[in-house]
């Protein structure tokens, strides 16, 4: 028991001793520091565009951007429904709901929106419509667009919303004709894609 008392005695001495002196009693055993740690890719957004199964130019930054192969409605008569585009000359065509005319695939590395608009106002006996289908991960794409939308020439018809990278979105085209005169009109779809 004494040797137990002297022992507290000396550490009491101790302890005594480095408060009056400012010393440390105890080394401490444990210091710190951090580092912000920046993990970047660069976010860059852009689209690749198959058309009827058929891999056209990636999306380009400057207007008008990169023309893909003409997309040819040819009616069997003046008043021909639900007419289905094909590659001019007819090679290859849109299959309802198995062959879509338009495939966009996000190639860049950041989710985007993307829309699409004419360039100029059809003939009255021409319309143009679409229905839109998003095969991409759940919850990643949504498609904003219904079903039979009518493609505009005043604003842009944002079809896809957050179409996150390496999904893709398919566009099927379809036309009426009523009372149309024969010949051809031409006339441009432009697609864009802007930030989500």
């Amino acid at each position: 028991m004494n040797f137990d008392r002297r022992i507290l005695g000396i550490i009491a001495a101790v302890t005594m001793l480095g408060i009056m002196f400012g010393a440390p009693i105890l080394a401490q055993v444990s210091e710190y520091a951090y580092s912000r740690v920046l993990f970047t890719v660069p976010s860059t957004m852009s689209f690749s565009l198959s058309l009827i199964g058929i891999a056209q130019n990636n999306s380009a930054p400057v207007r008008p951007g990169n023309q893909t192969e003409d997309i040819w409605f040819n009616a069997t008569n003046q008043n021909t429904k639900y007419v289905e585009p094909c590659r001019v000359g007819g090679a290859s065509c849109q299959a309802r709901f198995a062959t879509p005319v338009l495939r966009f695939t996000n190639v860049g590395t950041v989710p985007f929106n993307i829309s699409i608009q004419l360039n100029e106002t059809l003939p009255a006996g021409i319309v143009l419509f679409a229905n839109f289908t998003n095969t991409s991960g759940l919850g990643c794409a949504v498609s904003v667009a219904t079903n039979n939308t009518v493609i505009p020439k005043t604003s842009l018809l944002n079809f896809s919303k957050n179409l996150c990278p390496n999904n893709v979105t398919d566009v099927w085209l379809f036309a009426n004709f009523t009372d149309q005169a024969g010949g051809t009109t031409i006339a441009f779809l432009n697609y864009t894609s802007n930030n989500v």
